[in-house]
């Protein structure tokens, strides 16, 4: 359950982002929730820290990995969006191949990205998919 201090620090960042009402489409829609539960992970840790010993260097060196290769990853998606232009301009057909090719793209990239970076990480996660097979 939130403590209603974090929901007060929810709401002051919220309302320091967007102070004013305006149109931010489906993107900035996905841009405020996605920066709204980071923020939300963060105070949550931060909440934490007392009761659960742990150390921020930890947190980092886990979390770093998978925030850098899904940053790697955005680039071609981002790159491949410029080149084909909107996707909201094409029949839904095409628009739903669009997306899945950019799913593709996303998720490969990550994952080689990952590789890379923390090979362990991928590996573990393929021994789990691997048992659930």
């Amino acid at each position: 359950m939130l403590l209603p201090e974090t929901l007060d620090v929810i709401g002051a960042f919220e309302q320091a982002r967007f102070p004013e009402q305006r149109d931010i489409g489906l993107v900035g829609v996905g841009l405020a929730v996605s920066s709204t539960e980071i923020l939300i992970g963060v105070v949550l840790l931060v909440l934490a820290k007392p009761i659960v010993a742990y150390r921020f260097r930890t947190i980092a060196r886990i979390l770093a990995p998978p925030a850098i290769a899904a940053t790697i990853a955005l680039v071609p998606v981002y790159l491949f969006g410029r080149v084909t232009g909107p996707i909201a301009g094409f029949a839904t057909p095409t628009a739903l191949a669009l997306l899945v090719l950019q799913s593709v793209i996303f998720v490969m990239c990550y994952f080689i990205a990952l590789s890379i970076l923390d090979y362990r990480l991928v590996a573990s996660l393929i021994a789990k998919l691997r048992a659930r097979i």
